[in-house]
């Protein structure tokens, strides 16, 4: 809520709000939030200094953890091999990193920095320019605006292994996009994407994907 700062949770059942609450109220600035079915992690910002903080979602109970990754615009949760990890994108959009919880901070557990060069081939695993990422299906997809497509990475140890090219070209057919990717996440297994340029609405459901208007 930014009129006053506010992180609050909703309980939506049957079109009907059923319980609110809020979690923090500040005058940090929130940059961004994510969860899993257990906990809400908010990152807030107080001049050059970030601050997380983790929420149990049954007893809104919170905890601050360690957090040193600076330049920050997007988290998102991943659950791969049965563990959670949440995913940090950077501010200047030249990285992806991989985080996991420990003992109150947390550990890089992958890295996907991204080079601006245009690769007009979509290339698997060659990102340039980042639009927007985002986790289901226990993959990492990301939005790439240079290169006009949106590839998936999952987590094999150490590393983030490119699986697909999900869908690409520079276009105004069904499954290709123009400029501004935006992925929402519909759930764990699917997603709808707006390309901001050409006007489309595609649904992509795993390797496939369909247009919408």
């Amino acid at each position: 809520a930014k009129e006053d700062n506010s992180v609050q949770v909703v309980e939506i059942r049957n079109e009907q709000i059923v319980d609110r609450h809020t979690l923090k109220q500040s005058s940090d600035t929130i940059i961004s939030i994510c969860l899993n079915q257990n906990y809400t992690y908010v990152l807030t910002q107080n001049g050059s200094t970030y601050n997380m903080t983790k929420y149990n979602n049954s007893t809104t109970t919170p905890t601050t953890l360690s957090f040193t990754y600076l330049n920050v615009s997007n988290m998102e949760m991943l659950e791969s091999n049965n563990n959670q990890y949440l995913v940090v994108t950077a501010k200047n959009n030249n990285s992806v990193v991989v985080l996991k919880e420990n003992e109150g901070s947390f550990e890089t557990i992958a890295e996907k920095d991204i080079f601006a060069i245009i690769n007009t081939s979509f290339k698997l695993g060659e990102i340039s320019s980042i639009a927007d990422v985002k986790t289901f299906n226990g993959c990492i997809y990301i939005g790439d605006s240079l290169n006009k497509n949106i590839q998936s990475f999952e987590l094999s140890g150490d590393k983030l292994v490119a699986k697909s090219v999900v869908v690409a070209r520079n276009s105004f057919e069904k499954g290709y996009f123009n400029l501004m990717l935006i992925v929402y996440k519909i759930d764990n297994f699917s997603s709808y994407c707006v390309c901001t340029f050409s006007q489309n609405i595609l649904y992509i459901c795993g390797s496939k994907c369909s247009k919408q208007q």
